[in-house]
């Protein structure tokens, strides 16, 4: 039989909790070194076949702070010639998820759960450049700011910034 209103439910809060959020006692939160960031954010990207399909570039990465780029090519545009914003926002996205991986323990990566997006100008320049930084990273959720950057002749215009809300998983 189904509790309603009047049958309160046999289990506490803290039990349904458990088996609704991951346990996290457990998990190492030091930070890695950038070399080793570095080496993570490289390995997502060139497992990533959309990231392979867009020729992303990893720029920089420290723990909780990736930047990576993207080259103009005809296929990322839009028929107006600017970039695409598949590809802006897709490099913002993954740009977030480095930086909220990169400090995720041995074992763990995350998935994006939320993603608000604001285009603030044509992307007409010759690079994309996407910088990501974590403003808060929980036990589950990781909470990052992505702003995503045309380059041309040397000048870079803030085209778009996202919020990217991630939730830490376990990889298989």
């Amino acid at each position: 039989m189904r509790p309603t209103c009047e049958q309160p439910r046999s289990e506490t809060p803290q039990a349904r909790q458990s088996t609704i959020m991951p346990d996290t006692s457990e998990r190492d939160t030091s930070e890695r070194d950038t070399s080793d960031t570095r080496a993570i954010v490289e390995r997502m990207v060139a497992e990533t076949g959309f990231m392979a399909l867009l020729g992303v570039e990893v720029v920089d990465a420290k723990p909780g702070d990736v930047t990576l780029a993207v080259d103009r090519r005809p296929q990322l545009t839009q028929f107006a010639g600017f970039f695409h914003a598949g590809a802006i926002a897709g490099l913002a996205d993954h740009a977030a998820g480095g930086a909220a991986w990169s400090l995720q323990p041995e074992g763990r990566g995350v998935v994006t759960l939320n993603f608000q997006f604001d285009f603030l100008a044509p992307a007409k320049g010759e690079r994309l450049l996407a910088r990501a930084r974590v403003l808060r990273a929980g036990g589950t959720i990781v909470v990052v700011r992505a702003e995503v950057f045309s380059q041309e002749a040397g000048a870079e215009t803030l085209c778009a910034a996202a919020t990217v809300t991630l939730r830490s998983v376990r990889l298989a």
